[in-house]
Order: structure tokens, then C-alpha cells, then sequence
């Protein structure tokens, strides 16, 4: 599951997971992850985004040696 998807709407990431695998989500099993999901959003780590540069990291210095792993991230994520 791509982790940008799960972190912007994570019930939908399940729904394309149930389909990717051919299962159904019923309406008991939606209403279930809605209602973990908002049970324990108090609970749950802020997602933060520290600036790279920070530790030292130029994201267009490094971009290029993850090329071919993203370019493979994506055909998995996709389907």
C-alpha cells in the first residue's frame, strides 16, 4: 500500500487493498474501521515533515539513487 495514500485517506487504501485482492468490504467491516479510525485519532502521532535539510539531506542530491526503486513503487501501488 503506498504510504501517501494510507496517510490521506486510509479506509479508502484498505478498500483498494480488499479489491486488489479480489475481497468485498461489507458495510460492518467499514463502519468497524471509521469507528477505530476516530476512537483512536486522539491517540494517534502527529504526522510531521522536518525540513531535510535539517540532517543534512539535498532531496535532489539523493533523488536520483531511488529512481529505480520508486520507478518499481509504482507498478506496485498502482494496481
Amino acid at each position: 500500500m503506498d504510504f501517501r495514500a494510507v496517510q490521506r485517506d486510509p479506509i479508502e487504501a484498505v478498500r483498494g487493498l480488499y479489491a486488489w485482492l479480489g475481497e468485498p468490504v461489507s458495510e460492518t467491516f467499514e463502519t468497524g474501521m471509521q469507528r477505530w479510525w476516530k476512537e483512536n485519532a486522539a491517540s494517534r502521532t502527529a504526522n510531521v515533515h522536518p525540513d531535510p535539510a535539517t540532517f543534512g539531506i539535498d532531496p535532489d542530491k539523493i533523488r536520483p539513487m531511488f529512481a529505480g526503486y520508486v520507478e518499481r513503487m509504482e507498478t506496485w501501488t498502482s494496481r
